[in-house]
């Protein structure tokens, strides 16, 4: 939110009340739709460097391969990411946290939010920081808080759930068995399972997985009391254990992301199971919804009306997430005899199937990846041209110059057309200060869904805003009057400087 702000030009505090970065990995897995989204702000390369990939996705029994699914085989028309990248969080913030630094952002570490109120025009917050308290006022909050947060508490938000029963662990290792490279391990067994995540340093990996019951009600556990069980259910010979960690699991949404003029934002909105590794990339997609709005609103772009849609758009999102990772996990981590059926036969006789039908894996990647999430039934979509319909991602399309997301490194709302802008539309769209991206009309756009000669209206954030098969000027009239939204100052300074 604070890299896209700054780009954007908008003053802003960040406030954090550690005294620096993190220093245990927590999070290691990235989606795609995050690495496009590092794209836009010009990180991505960074991050993709510095983690490691895995395109692969590997059902193990028994220590024998049952299955495996190279994604990068079906993805690779989905999204110029077609993988999952592993980093571990410490080293992923610390390359943001630089980025910040380079742009002259200084994040205020040991400085802590005490109170706040806010009324119609503004947001009076009191912290405490070396210096001791200070009170001031901004226009928005943004509560990045986690899942204890205090913003969340003291606007009396309620965030429904529940805990599970079972406790996690989480360790980074170094082992002695040779690991498949770019590959994901998900080992099941009759009680149990452990995911074999790759990290960037050789034969090192993140385990993951659910503590084995007869480790369940021990005190003080530490990785020996689990060790037993992942060499059992994986085959790995630790050699080092850099990290460990237990953790209880809950699955809660937020009933509100927004009140007044502070929103929630992240783990403090929503938080799910670790299963397909969503929560963190579902609080950067979070991040950059209401990064684009929040500086469209302060820019005087758009009616502040927009920001209601901050709310619309991604509590929703939240909802099918915690929902498909609650089920993920009922059917992999429950003690049940179903989950015991599930983990010891089911699975392993169902996945090498599914994987070898070409829709099911491009379904599973568009989930997992988050490059499938809409926002068809926001007030902000309209319209509909082909199979590209408003609310959608817009379609990653290869083109003989590089791609048509290049575009979406303006981080400004514009307009794609595949085949030929006629003069009338044009004449409007460059008025309202909108510049149009002609693509060449071919089987591979008609393939993705474009219409020839249909416009596109694309958000800041890459999903379409409006779509119309005629180029109907009119229709984009109305949608840009509804909020108004206006660029028209973009061509003041453009002539300015002409």
């Amino acid at each position: 939110m604070a890299l896209w702000l700054k780009k954007k030009e908008i003053p802003f505090r960040i406030i954090d009340k550690s005294d620096g970065p993190a220093e245990t990995s927590r999070a290691v897995a990235i989606q795609a739709r995050t690495l496009e989204y590092y794209n836009q702000l010009g990180v991505a390369d960074e991050i993709v460097t510095a983690g490691s990939l895995a395109p692969e996705l590997i059902l193990r029994r028994k220590n024998h391969d049952r299955s495996n699914v190279f994604m990068g085989e079906f993805a690779s028309s989905i999204s110029p990411y077609p993988y999952l990248l592993f980093l571990p969080q410490n080293a992923h913030e610390k390359i943001l946290a630089r980025k910040l630094q380079n742009l002259n952002v200084v994040i205020e570490h040991n400085t802590e939010l005490l109170y706040f109120a806010q009324n119609k025009h503004q947001v009076d917050v009191t912290v405490k920081g070396p210096q001791g308290e200070e009170r001031f006022a901004v226009s928005y909050m943004c509560g990045c808080d986690g899942t204890q947060s205090l913003v969340r508490r003291l606007l009396g938000i309620k965030f429904l759930g529940k805990q599970y029963q079972q406790d996690f662990f989480v360790a980074d290792i170094e082992t002695s068995t040779a690991l498949p490279e770019k590959a994901v391990q998900i080992n099941v067994n009759r009680n149990d399972f452990c995911i074999v995540m790759p990290l960037r340093e050789l034969n090192s990996a993140r385990l993951t997985g659910v503590v084995p019951l007869e480790s369940e009600n021990k005190e003080n556990l530490s990785f020996v009391n689990v060790s037993d069980y992942v060499s059992r259910s994986t085959g790995l010979e630790i050699k080092k254990v850099n990290w460990f960690s237990i953790y209880n699991v809950n699955h809660r949404v937020a009933t509100h992301f927004q009140q007044g003029r502070t929103f929630l934002v992240g783990d403090s909105a929503h938080i799910h199971s670790p299963v397909a590794g969503q929560g963190m990339n579902t609080g950067i997609g979070d991040a950059i919804n209401l990064a684009w709005k929040l500086a469209a609103v302060l820019k005087g772009q758009a009616s502040s009306r927009i920001l209601s849609t901050y709310e619309a758009e991604r509590r929703p999102s939240a909802e099918v997430l915690v929902e498909t990772t609650d089920t993920a996990f009922r059917f992999l981590g429950s003690r049940s005899f179903w989950g015991a059926i599930f983990r010891a036969f089911i699975l392993p006789v169902v996945f090498p199937i599914l994987s070898k039908i070409t829709t099911f894996v491009r379904y599973a990647f568009t989930l997992l990846s988050q490059t499938g999430t809409h926002y068809r039934e926001s007030a902000l979509s309209s319209g509909l041209a082909g199979a590209a319909l408003a609310g959608n991602r817009l379609p990653w399309l290869k083109t003989k110059t590089g791609d048509n997301y290049e575009s979406l490194k303006t981080m400004e709302w514009h307009i794609q057309i595949y085949g030929r802008a006629n003069e009338s539309f044009s004449a409007v769209a460059n008025f309202r200060g909108f510049r149009i991206y002609e693509f060449e009309w071919n089987k591979q756009a008609a393939a993705k869904g474009f219409l020839k000669d249909a416009f596109y209206l694309i958000r800041p954030d890459g999903h379409i805003g409006l779509a119309d098969a005629k180029q109907n000027s009119l229709n984009l009239k109305k949608y840009l009057n509804a909020w108004d939204i206006d660029y028209s100052q973009n061509v003041r300074s453009l002539n300015a400087a002409i």
